[in-house]
Order: structure tokens, then C-alpha cells, then sequence
């Protein structure tokens, strides 16, 4: 009785636990860590956490595993150069700034004092002549930390190399500001080795009357995006409010002006086979847009025997994640013999199909109440012989 019980139970396992899809990794000739590349498909099939997924050796045995995804972008912490200062009047000053690379984002004011709450203004340029607006009023907070007055400065995305702070106001009425020295934050959201693009995606754009246009992207399959890239073919001076919807929703929202065409924008890695662009115009004429969408890579972290054969097996969203020693040590590995591609990806179990999904879940509740009832046999046996001493 206690076999078939355990058997049913580990029918049921299989069930609810059961692989959706597998591919192979091609056998190595050199046993150590590799790290095996995942397909646009197999990160659609993946778990945020990689949690639904499972390596196995040819005895089917469950190899530890961790899987890392490639940056989208670089940052970089460098000391910009303070090119000149041109105070105005007594209140006012203007720093002219080399951020040493396009499109600073975030900065740090050192000053000398700390007497005043100065509101500036932004502008960038190229070339130090034509000078556009970045932000039109920003408060500078001054902080004092380790005997130094501070303050750190989130700018809007832009594109310029060269940054203009003017001192236009003070909150406190107060001298103008001393300032010393500019450190800045740089993040660089160009196109990496570790982003693949994601083909065969048609893009539809419809100019609506009531001021918006609408970019509306499909794909052949699923696929999971982590960046959209955007350009415009106008030459023209512009700044846009783009909204990206998901299931009639707004899930991110972000300016863009021709500063930033062809940068990348940072999504939520988002999974799907459509995504839907809306583009505020105000009064002004829709533009002409381009669109292409990109992928971080992901790699799966693993030791593989050399001459044995390994597969992937993805589950769904219900798998529970597995816990390796691997995932805390992998700091540690400090030898990676190569990348190798996975490949052979196919699906094993259709769950669209609502066939398949009412065969297993009779499936289900017959192990279970099989089970059940086992266990309450069991249980009155149990209370029999009890009875009978």
C-alpha cells in the first residue's frame, strides 16, 4: 500500500512539474565551467529569475546552474573638467562643464560654501556656440557630508557633451554659489556586443486626429525586450512624451527629443508578441518614426563533462526555484573555458491548447483523490489495530 502511495505521488510531481519545453548544449572536449547562450525563444520561455528552468546530465540528474543576464549599459565615475565660471552679479554665476562623454545624467557639485539654495538653469551644446535647453529651472539641494558641501544633480536624458549651469535664482536670497569641481556619473546607453536585436518585427504607425500618433510593433513569436532604440527622420528640433502600453495600460513613460535618436531606452523586460507606442504631439505635426527592439543576453553559468550529454528543460511559471551553492560561489569561478550556443529548442507540452490543459488537470485530480484515498485507508487500518489491543 505504501508503494502505490508513493508511486501516485511521484505521478503527481511529474504532472504538475512537468517540462514545457527542452533544448541540448552541444557535448565539450574540456570539462570546467562554460557558459551556455540562451536563444531570443528560450528567454522568452524563461522565468524573470531563470526559476522555471532545469540542466540534466544523461542520467537525468539535476546539474547546479546560475544564470546571468549582460548589462544594458556601462557607468563610468569620472572628474568632469570646470572649463570656465563668469559670474554675473552677486547672486548669479555660470559654469561651463566638459562631461568628457555625451549624455551625462547625474552629477556632483562640490562648493565652498553653503549659504544659499541656488535654482539654475541646464543647456547643453556640442560645440560650445548653439546651446539648447536641458532643463529650464532646477534646484540644487547643497548636503555636508565628510567636511564637504555637496550636491548631487539628476539631469533629463540628453545627448550633449558639453553642460551650461546657470545660476538664475536662490531660494535663500542669498551670495551666489562657490563652486570648485563637477564629478560626473556617465552611463552610456549605446548599442553593447551583449544586446542582440530582435528580427522580424513589422511596425505599423498611425497619425490619429486627436493629436498622438501611434507606433504599433509585432513579432512572429514571443519575445522578451529590454531596450527600445527610436529614431526619427526629420531633421528637426523636437521633444516628445512616449507612453508604452501594456494590456490597455501605461507600464513606462519617457520624453524624447532629437538629442536621443538612435539611444537606447531601459524597459522592464517586458515578454510579449505586440507592443503598443503612444507619441503626444500637442499641436505639432507627427513625425516619421523608426523602431527596433532589443535583448540583453542571458547565459546560463554551468559545469559540463567533457563527452556527456546535457539538456535544458524550461517549465512554467509555477516551478519552484531551485537552490544552488552555485548562485552565492560564482564569484569564485574564475576560469570560464568558452560560450557555447543552445540549441535544438522545442516544445514538449502545447498549454494553450484547452484540451491538453483539462487532460491534465483530470490527470491531477484523479492522483490526488487516488491518494487520498489511500491515505484514509491507511489512517482506518491504523485505528483498527489500535481498537483491537
Amino acid at each position: 500500500m505504501k508503494k502505490i502511495s508513493l508511486l501516485l505521488l511521484s505521478i503527481l510531481l511529474y504532472i504538475t512539474h512537468q517540462a514545457q519545453f527542452v533544448a541540448t548544449i552541444p557535448k565539450v572536449q574540456e570539462s570546467g565551467y562554460y557558459r551556455i547562450k540562451l536563444s531570443p525563444a528560450m528567454i522568452a520561455a524563461t522565468t524573470a529569475q531563470a526559476t522555471n528552468i532545469r540542466i540534466y546530465n544523461e542520467q537525468h540528474v539535476a546539474q547546479p546552474f546560475v544564470m546571468n543576464v549582460a548589462a544594458l549599459s556601462s557607468t563610468s565615475i569620472t572628474a568632469a573638467v570646470l572649463l570656465h565660471q563668469v559670474v554675473q552679479n552677486d547672486t548669479s554665476i555660470c559654469w561651463i562643464v566638459d562631461g568628457v562623454t555625451n549624455g551625462l545624467r547625474d552629477m556632483v557639485l562640490y562648493s565652498n560654501n553653503t549659504n544659499t539654495q541656488p535654482i539654475v538653469e541646464v543647456l547643453g551644446s556640442n560645440d560650445q556656440k548653439s546651446w539648447y535647453n536641458i532643463q529650464e529651472r532646477l534646484n540644487v539641494p547643497l548636503v555636508y557630508t565628510n567636511r564637504r558641501y555637496y550636491a548631487t544633480i539628476n539631469l533629463p536624458p540628453h545627448n550633449y557633451r558639453f553642460i551650461q549651469f546657470k545660476q538664475i535664482a536662490s531660494s535663500s536670497g542669498k551670495a551666489r554659489l562657490d563652486v570648485y569641481r563637477f564629478t560626473t556619473i556617465a552611463t552610456n546607453n549605446s548599442i553593447s556586443s551583449t544586446l542582440q536585436p530582435l528580427s522580424q518585427m513589422a511596425l505599423r504607425q498611425i497619425d490619429s486626429a486627436n493629436g498622438n500618433t501611434y507606433l504599433y510593433a509585432t513579432f512572429t513569436a514571443r519575445n522578451t525586450i529590454d531596450a527600445l532604440q527610436l529614431k526619427v527622420q526629420e531633421k528637426l528640433l523636437f521633444e516628445r512624451t512616449i507612453n508604452l502600453y501594456q494590456r490597455g495600460n501605461i507600464v513606462q513613460s519617457w520624453r524624447f527629443n532629437q538629442a536621443q535618436s538612435n539611444l537606447l531606452q531601459p524597459l522592464s523586460s517586458i515578454t510579449t508578441d505586440s507592443i503598443l507606442l503612444a507619441i503626444e504631439n500637442g499641436d505639432n505635426p507627427p513625425l516619421h518614426w523608426e523602431a527596433q527592439a532589443w535583448q540583453r543576453q542571458r547565459f546560463l553559468l554551468c559545469y559540463l563533462t567533457a563527452g556527456e550529454q546535457y539538456s535544458i528543460e524550461f517549465g512554467d511559471a509555477t516551478t519552484p526555484a531551485p537552490n544552488y551553492d552555485l548562485a552565492a560561489l560564482q564569484q569564485q569561478v574564475t576560469v570560464v573555458i568558452d560560450t557555447v550556443n543552445a540549441n535544438n529548442f522545442k516544445a514538449l507540452v502545447i498549454t494553450a491548447t484547452t484540451s491538453k490543459n483539462a487532460n491534465r488537470n483530470y490527470l491531477i485530480w484523479i492522483a490526488l483523490i487516488a491518494v487520498l484515498t489511500i491515505v484514509i485507508i491507511m489512517v482506518a487500518q491504523l485505528v483498527k489495530k489500535q481498537n483491537n489491543k
